[in-house]
């Protein structure tokens, strides 16, 4: 007699730890797919769940030896700037794993406009690729923050296992806790941060479990049955997600 499988428990669960998981269970499952370069015909690189892991890890260890280690309960704002791609949930999550909370900033803010949220969101240390290098010096010369230019995106996915950086809070514990700053546009003033809890990411979690209205299902769950992958043209760069 087979044992019924138990379901995850959506809307409780916390997503560094959905990775984490993954990595262990199902190491060479599709995270996402990226393109190689911006010419379309180059194609797309998969990145696995193991590799996600590892990356994340990665940078939440670089976070700590660069930083330190966060007063718990604190959650210091550290923000990224770089090209359109997967290298911005990489840090989010590996910013979370290492008590921090990751602010991405647009390079479209006014000079006055980035330092008010700097300001406004305490920010002290600021991760930059190379291409942003001009950028972020004008930011440096007006507010005292520690810079740390980050290797180029190939370099984030390391071969070599990197040490898993632990994170053992359950969803009570992290329900409020922030897992980003996104900020508003900044049409009517300076931008203004936006703290992203995980509980809210929670909420598109649960929508796993709700029934039909009227004959159909969400929209979340009817993308989820009809496709095996998802194009995500977003603020993170062009990805494909499974």
């Amino acid at each position: 007699m087979s044992v019924p499988t138990s379901q995850p428990a959506y809307g409780r669960r916390l997503i560094v730890n959905i990775i984490d998981e993954r990595a262990r269970d199902e190491p060479d499952r599709e995270w996402c797919f990226v393109p190689r370069t911006s010419t379309p015909s180059d194609g797309w690189k998969m990145i696995t769940y193991a590799e996600a892991a590892n990356a994340i890890n990665r940078v939440a260890h670089r976070l700590v030896e660069t930083s330190g280690t966060p007063i718990s309960g604190t959650f210091p704002t550290v923000a990224f700037i770089g090209p359109n791609d997967v290298r911005y949930l990489i840090f989010a999550l590996g910013a979370v794993k290492a008590g921090y909370k990751a602010l991405f900033v647009s390079p479209r803010n006014t000079q006055e406009g980035q330092i008010n949220l700097f300001e406004h969101t305490e920010c002290h240390t600021v991760w930059f690729d190379e291409t942003y290098k001009e950028v972020v010096q004008t930011w440096l010369q007006e507010r005292d923050m520690h810079a740390v230019m980050t290797l180029p995106i190939d370099k984030w996915f390391p071969a070599e296992r990197i040490e898993p950086f632990p994170y053992n809070k359950t969803f009570d514990e992290a329900e409020w806790d922030p897992l980003l700053v996104l900020h508003t546009s900044g049409s009517t003033g300076f931008p203004k941060p936006v703290v992203c809890k995980h509980g809210m990411l929670a909420v598109a979690d649960k929508y796993r479990t709700m029934g039909e209205w009227k004959g159909r299902n969400n929209m979340l769950k009817e993308m989820t049955s009809q496709s095996k992958r998802q194009l995500h043209p977003s603020m993170c760069g062009t990805e494909v997600c499974t």
